[in-house]
């Protein structure tokens, strides 16, 4: 309302500045231009006036909220902005530690490498040490039964020929005599 005031307050200036400019002027040849400036600013005055009334809130409130809406965007752009900017800072740091995240990678295999090189090479050294201690088991296990059998061999063969000799040198009384030396040591004890 103090706008369409203002409108019209200028308005009425200008029409009462052209009618002065009219009279001071000598009237008959000038009245023309004059006249027709008058008209124009006039008719000018009233379809802004016009304009204002009807349209005039519309377009302060479009131009208001434009404004507003443009600066929303622009907060939000600067946000996005900053967010861009801690991104790219954070992948530029990532990009930085990549070297050393990398070598710490390798140094780690390379330790876990070395861990299951010496966990293989303590497990073949305990099955060899298994596979030699049942080798030698089984070694001195076939030495004993070997030994056991040579024995077995000897003694038969030593009876054999004990019994060889003996019957050969042995007498019917002296066979005699000795069954009954076994059987009275036999029934006395």
């Amino acid at each position: 309302m103090k706008q369409l005031k203002n409108i019209c307050i200028i308005s009425a200036l200008l029409v009462l500045f052209s009618g002065l400019a009219w009279a001071s002027g000598d009237g008959e040849a000038h009245s023309g231009k004059w006249m027709n400036l008058l008209y124009r600013v006039i008719n000018f005055t009233i379809v802004a006036g016009i304009l204002y009334y009807f349209v005039g809130k519309k377009i302060a409130a479009f131009f208001s909220g434009r404004s507003r809406q443009i600066k929303t965007e622009m907060l939000e752009l600067d946000e996005r902005r900053q967010k861009a900017e801690t991104d790219l800072q954070e992948v530029e740091a990532r990009i930085a530690n990549l070297e050393a995240e990398k070598a710490a990678i390798l140094q780690e295999a390379r330790e876990q490498g070395q861990a299951v090189k010496a966990a293989i090479i303590a497990e073949a050294e305990k099955t060899a040490a298994r596979i030699q201690s049942q080798a030698e088991m089984a070694a001195e296990q076939e030495v004993r039964q070997a030994l056991a059998q040579v024995r077995e061999q000897a003694a038969q063969q030593i009876v054999t020929e004990a019994q060889k000799i003996i019957t050969g040198q042995l007498k019917k009384k002296d066979q005699e005599n000795l069954i009954q030396d076994s059987l009275n040591k036999v029934v006395l004890h």
